[in-house]
């Protein structure tokens, strides 16, 4: 409380100017002087009109200024200035006159705002070990798992704890040591709440903690136990899935689809078991987020953290994803590596699924991989890379080859691949080049603050639209490409270099381009060229999908405990006519609607959906509810969009207007800006029945911020003489100037009784003075 009280006093108060009117007009510039604007020195910041609340009635406070800034002081009305709209202020967002008053001090207050950050981390860091410092700021992968534990899954879930208890040890004091776990067990039907912490020996106890049982059927709540880790986990990080069970809850891949890409988590199925590599919803989630599935043996349990262990790394990035159907006939698909990748991991996955094919025959799970596919990657000499190769070595999975190749040769790389059933490759890069983004962005804002923000849900079709790519390293020039799942190529465009050519120089290249998304599901791959004039690709993991239905919501959703509210999301169809299929979930238990329901748009139209929700009294603040509303054309599946919303159950920090946060107000329900508080008791006068603690209730002390037990009033004014100026004489009325401003008198023609009262309160009837 000291020390708010302390940061309180450097603040200046509501009734203190803070600025004058600035100088007269600097003719070179067209700018005012505002160089000496500022009448105080204690700390302030701008009202910004129509955004803060208004300063109080006569008090010259400094506002934001620029050009928008209606409650800003507006420029003299002179023949020369009067077509300019600027206004007074005291921002510094940049370092024109125009808009920013104050853009003199714009490099000193961004070196001190760099110092301070700076300074504010060395002094964390001094306080906190390494791996503290880590978990803090979340450097470092988070490890994640979904463990089916039923009585089936006993083999497989020896296997897991062996492979995780190698990956640690292997990571162990490296920057690829994970920062956080999260462990969420499934069976049927029950599925257990996300288990998370930051110490690895807790993780590998509460494995060692699992038990098996249950079971007996195929199917399992497989999506309900994904949606809790990707929720739960960090962003950025990859979920695998350990299941030998179809997914009885399957209509919910879409929803965890939808929340894994809102926070770039890329899902790994394994799977073990005769009917789970049948489900369609596992290769559909982890297609769409960047991942792959493995149909394996229960023996093979422990190979799938060897598999992790290579590709879901820190500085791993995608060169190449793609899905599909096999044939007789090799196909041939050529990709750049180059000079910053220091390993290169393949990974290949015979698919034991339905085929996109209609009518061709899928595998059988038992297929030996030969049968299934063969494969052959070959470096830029042709020669085809194997286990016996210097520097590569190979994983062999039942129905899928992982090659590994260590300090892989710059230029063209092949990969030939032939067989039957459906495949997955993915090429992934230990590199410090990454392709950081590929966001279609929309201008929001509001007027004069405005930019460019990521759309809400997956592009629409059809029309063009803005995409900015951002690339770390050195690149100058770049192309973007989109394709199929399958490598199709659906468009190419030339990317336009943005923002400060000083961003690359630090290793951040921007990129833009105005492109027409094309319908249903593809891949964006950025092409390009770095400084040095080397070749270099890189894919975007996650599938992107065009559709006709435009999504405009807020991303969070306010609410307290106890109350029920709705959030709208404006839907609108820029397509023909369709139906809709709307699936909600979420982490806890707050939706107060249908899950799943149909919404018909006829071309054109558009119509607002309600998230309902009503959370409990008991919600604990602070932990809110995460809700994915996911949007499924019945027209062409293919073409989907999603709403990830964020429930804030928050808890009521200011009530009473007086600007001191609930937690620190002494009287957190009734507005006392100043705080008084008479007898240091912890209660403000303006609610403490009795302001002095002499026992005596304020409405019935003759001085009620004065302690006076015996209440003595010996001129019988009703004025205790603990307070009385002149407790002999009633000859002093209150009011006069000799009692001070702060009293006043109330006369109350009533049986010749008079009242006497003081700061709102009344007080008792007495004789007449």
């Amino acid at each position: 409380m000291a020390a708010f009280q302390q940061w309180r006093s450097l603040q200046a108060g509501p009734d203190e100017a803070t600025c004058v009117t600035c100088s007269p007009v600097e003719l070179v510039a067209l700018c005012p002087d505002c160089r000496s604007n500022l009448s105080t020195s204690r700390l302030t910041s701008g009202y910004y009109g129509g955004e803060d609340r208004a300063p109080r009635a006569g008090v010259r406070k400094c506002t934001h200024g620029g050009l928008f800034d209606s409650a800003a002081e507006a420029w003299p009305n002179e023949p020369l200035l009067s077509p300019l709209p600027f206004r007074y202020g005291m921002n510094k967002d940049g370092n024109n006159c125009r808009f920013s008053p104050h853009n003199h001090l714009h490099p000193t207050a961004a070196a001190v705002a760099t110092d301070a950050t700076e300074a504010f981390l060395r002094a964390l860091s001094s306080e906190l070990t390494a791996a503290e410092f880590r978990q803090l700021f979340g450097i470092g992968p988070s490890f994640n798992l979904t463990i089916d534990t039923t009585s089936s899954m006993e083999p497989v879930i020896d296997g897991v704890r062996e492979a995780v208890a190698t990956l640690l040890q292997e990571r162990q004091g490296s920057a690829e040591q994970p920062t956080s776990f999260v462990l969420v067990n499934l069976n049927d039907p029950v599925v257990g709440a996300a288990q998370t912490t930051t110490d690895p020996a807790a993780f590998q106890q509460s494995l060692a903690n699992l038990s098996v049982g249950g079971g007996g059927d195929c199917a399992e709540p497989a999506m309900a136990a994904l949606f809790q880790t990707v929720s739960a986990a960090e962003e950025g990080s990859a979920v695998i899935l350990y299941t030998n069970g179809s997914a009885k809850d399957a209509a919910l891949a879409d929803s965890v689809t939808a929340l894994a890409n809102s926070k770039s988590v890329t899902v790994y199925p394994a799977l073990f078991g005769s009917c789970s590599p049948y489900d369609p919803a596992y290769f559909k989630v982890a297609e769409q987020t960047g991942g792959q599935v493995f149909a394996l043996d229960p023996t093979e349990a422990s190979k799938v953290g060897e598999v992790l262990n290579a590709t879901a790394r820190t500085n791993s990035a995608r060169l190449l994803a793609l899905n599909f159907d096999l044939a007789p006939e090799p196909r041939r698909t050529e990709f750049v590596v180059d000079a910053t990748i220091s390993e290169l991991v393949v990974s290949i996955s015979a698919e034991i699924s339905e085929p996109a094919v209609p009518g061709a025959a899928a595998p059988d799970a038992g297929t030996p991989l030969d049968a299934l596919l063969q494969a052959a990657l070959r470096g830029p000499d042709g020669i085809a890379i194997d286990g016996a190769t210097p520097g590569a070595r190979v994983v062999e999975l039942s129905t899928g080859r992982v090659l590994i190749v260590a300090a892989p040769a710059v230029g063209s790389w092949s990969l030939e691949l032939s067989g039957a059933g459906r495949t997955s490759v993915a090429v992934t890069a230990e590199t410090p080049r990454q392709l950081l983004a590929v966001e279609f962005v929309e201008l929001r804002g509001r007027e004069g603050h405005q930019g460019l923000y990521p759309i809400r849900g997956m592009p629409v079709t059809g029309r063009e639209a803005d995409v900015v790519v951002r690339t770390s390293g050195d690149a100058v020039t770049a192309r973007l490409v989109f394709q199929a799942p399958g490598g199709e190529v659906l468009g190419e465009h030339e990317l336009t270099p943005v923002g400060d050519p000083e961003a690359v120089a630090l290793g951040t290249a921007y990129f833009q381009a105005r492109v027409v998304p094309p319908l249903g599901a593809f891949r964006a791959l950025v092409y390009g060229v770095d400084a040095g004039q080397n070749r270099f690709q890189r894919a975007f993991p996650r599938g992107l999908s065009g559709q006709h239905l435009a999504l405009a919501f807020a991303p969070t959703f306010p609410v307290t405990p106890g109350a029920a509210a709705t959030h709208d999301i404006l839907l609108t169809n820029e397509g023909e006519a369709d139906t809709f299929k709307v699936t909600l979930s979420e982490e806890r238990d707050y939706l107060d609607m249908p899950e799943t329901q149909e919404l018909v748009l006829g071309a054109g139209e558009s119509r607002v959906l309600e998230v309902a929700v009503r959370v409990p009294r008991d919600a604990e603040p602070f932990r809110g509810d995460t809700i994915t509303v996911g949007f499924v054309s019945q027209q062409n599946p293919a073409a989907n969009t999603f709403a990830v919303v964020q429930l804030e159950v928050l808890k009521t920090l200011e009530v009473d207007d007086d600007l001191f946060p609930q937690q620190l107000d002494n009287c957190p329900d009734t507005s006392n800006p100043e705080q008084l508080d008479t007898d240091s008791d912890g209660k403000g006068d303006a609610c403490d029945p009795d302001s002095d603690a002499d026992s005596v209730d304020d409405d019935a002390d003759n001085c009620p911020l004065v302690a006076n037990r015996d209440q003595l009033d010996t001129d019988r004014d009703d004025l205790g003489d603990a307070c009385d100026p002149d407790p002999n004489c009633a000859c002093t009325l209150p009011g006069s100037s000799a009692w001070g401003s702060e009293w006043w008198l109330v006369v109350v023609a009533a049986a010749g009784v008079w009242r006497i009262g003081r700061g709102g309160r009344t007080r008792r009837a007495g004789q007449r003075p």
